[in-house]
C-alpha cells in the first residue's frame, strides 16, 4: 500500500505547468501561437532577450519597462510590460507576420503580457500610449513596427 501511495505522489509532483511545455515550435509548426505563456508552461525558464525602460518624452520621467521574452523550452516570444503612468497597449510580432497584443494595462503599477508568437522568427516588442511608443527586439524587426496594427 505504501508503494502505491509513493507512486501517486511522484506522478502528481511530475505533472506541473513547467513540465507541460514539451513541444518546441519550428518554422512550420507552432502550437503555442496565441497562447498564454504562463498557463502553457512556456514561461518556465524564459528570459528577456531585449528590454528597455520606458521614458515619458515630455519630462524624461521613467514610467515603465518593456521586455521581449523568449522561451527556450517552447521556442516562443511574447512581450511583458510594466506601466506606472497611464494606460498602455503592448504588442509582440515577428517576421512571419504573427502579431499578438494586449490592450489597456491598468494605470500605476499595471503589469501584463501578450499571447505568444513563434520564436523561430525575428521578433519585436512594443509598449504604446497616446504619448509615446517604445520598441525592443531584433533591429530588422523594430525598424518596421506595426504602429497601425494595434
Amino acid at each position: 500500500m505504501l508503494a502505491g501511495l509513493t507512486a501517486a505522489i511522484c506522478t502528481t509532483a511530475v505533472a506541473t505547468p513547467a513540465s507541460a511545455a514539451v513541444t518546441k515550435c519550428t518554422r512550420t509548426s507552432c502550437p503555442y501561437v496565441g497562447q498564454n505563456p504562463e498557463t502553457t508552461g512556456c514561461s518556465a525558464g524564459a528570459y528577456a532577450v531585449a528590454n528597455t525602460h520606458v521614458i515619458q518624452p515630455s519630462d524624461r520621467v521613467w514610467i515603465g519597462a518593456v521586455n521581449l521574452m523568449y522561451s527556450p523550452g517552447c521556442n516562443t516570444n511574447w512581450t511583458e510590460a510594466d506601466s506606472y503612468a497611464q494606460p498602455v497597449d503592448i504588442v509582440v510580432w515577428n517576421t512571419a507576420n504573427q502579431l499578438k497584443s494586449k490592450d489597456n494595462l491598468a494605470n500605476y503599477g499595471g503589469y501584463g503580457f501578450t499571447p505568444m508568437v513563434n520564436g523561430s522568427y525575428d521578433a519585436g516588442a512594443c509598449i504604446q500610449s497616446d504619448r509615446f511608443i517604445t520598441c525592443v527586439g531584433q533591429p530588422a524587426v523594430t525598424a518596421h513596427p506595426p504602429f497601425g496594427s494595434f
